[in-house]
């Protein structure tokens, strides 16, 4: 079985409502890290926004490390958990870490092509 890390972002003005929680969004990473056999070693979690600046999202920071040391994907569910600007998106590939996005599933990269 493989590993991946799950990460979890809710911004504070979604906190608690209903679908897009912290808990909804690990149960379907962790649905689907079962059904594609990938073992789940840790989600991290994030409570604000998905703005630019990784220094300044201490979860995404801590679950780029963690998946950099055990060298395994990070799973999250829809792509704009991980960031709400595609521009985005290659500043967190340059880091050296493949991202798996849920709704996309396994085959698809960050995009969603």
């Amino acid at each position: 079985m493989r590993i991946a890390i799950g990460y979890t972002r809710v911004l504070r003005s979604e906190k608690g409502k209903r679908g897009l929680g912290l808990r909804a969004q690990a149960a379907a990473i962790r649905r689907f890290a079962h059904d594609d056999s990938y073992d789940l070693v840790e989600t991290f979690n994030e409570v604000g926004s998905g703005g630019r600046a990784i220094k300044s999202r201490p979860g995404l920071t801590s679950a780029l490390a963690k998946a950099h040391e055990l060298r395994c994907p990070i799973i999250v569910t829809k792509r704009d958990r991980l960031c709400s600007d595609v521009k985005f998106i290659p500043s967190l590939t340059a880091k050296g870490v493949t991202f798996i996005v849920a709704e996309f599933g396994p085959d698809t990269d960050l995009i969603g092509g």
